[in-house]
């Protein structure tokens, strides 16, 4: 109830975190969903650096859980800046059909303004907005990823949007020593810093190579960075296939791919 305050504490007090936290403490191997009504629910108990769901961002820690929305215009999570919006530790999470805007990483603590998927989570993403989000510092391992940052972990994006967001690295999705497909998507308008260090990857960026990384009927276009401006690549297995690379920008080198990995 956003009428509630969105960040009370309370295991199942019909606020966004009251529910995550009941999914948190739910017996393992619980399988919970939330549905989120159609409003705008703000994080309004500030707090970074906090990983059990207390403060800053909703933090989701166990079992499988779903988020559910009415409609990316319709259910919105805004983090008002104050953290990332949602940080997937050890959970099998399922996000759909609503938007993630206005989250902000603190520098050095893995990045994913929007949401960061940790080595033990799943993170599956059905028709969800992620847009004019973004990540503090400098530090290209530790601050990529203004929209999404899989760090470690398994992903799938299918039929939604990362956009208007900007980090170090990997201005709209960072890839890490992890496991990603990304289909029927949109990736745009994203930018990274050009401090020294950062500004590889403006659309998708990675750091350490990857698992595996495929690429499916998906549009990458207009992004910016210094060195690959759609994406840059280091993997040694990765894949794209029916897809489009246009209309990025690079001030130094590789204006769609830079690919200093295997890509098919």
């Amino acid at each position: 109830d956003p009428a509630l305050d969105a960040c009370e504490l309370a295991l199942n007090d019909c606020s966004l975190r009251g529910a995550i936290s009941f999914a948190n403490a739910a017996p393992a191997g619980s399988v919970v969903t939330i549905t989120i009504p159609a409003d705008t629910y703000y994080c309004t108990r500030p707090g970074s650096a906090e990983d059990d769901n207390q403060t800053g961002d909703l933090d989701l820690r166990n079992n499988t859980i779903i988020l559910h929305g009415y409609g990316r215009s319709l259910t919105i999570l805004d983090g008002q800046l104050q953290d990332r919006v949602l940080d997937n530790h050890t959970a099998h999470l399922t996000i759909e059909h609503l938007k993630i805007t206005q989250g902000q990483a603190p520098s050095g603590n893995l990045g994913g303004g929007g949401i960061l998927n940790r080595g033990g989570g799943t993170l599956t993403l059905k028709d969800v907005l992620i847009q004019g989000n973004s990540v503090e510092g400098t530090e290209p391992y530790l601050d990529g990823g203004g929209g999404i940052s899989n760090y470690g972990g398994t992903m799938l994006v299918d039929a939604s949007e990362v956009s208007v967001n900007t980090a170090c690295k990997g201005g709209g999705i960072l890839l890490a020593s992890a496991t990603t497909t990304i289909s029927d998507s949109y990736v745009a308008h994203n930018t990274t810093k050009s401090d020294t260090g950062c500004g590889t990857g403006g659309g998708i960026g990675m750091n350490n190579g990857d698992l595996h990384t495929t690429i499916i009927n998906t549009i990458i276009e207009d992004n910016e960075a210094s060195r690959g401006g759609g994406m840059f690549y280091n993997g040694q297995a990765g894949m794209i296939i029916d897809s489009t690379i246009r209309g990025n920008i690079t001030t130094s080198t590789a204006g769609g791919i830079s690919n200093v990995g295997t890509l098919d």
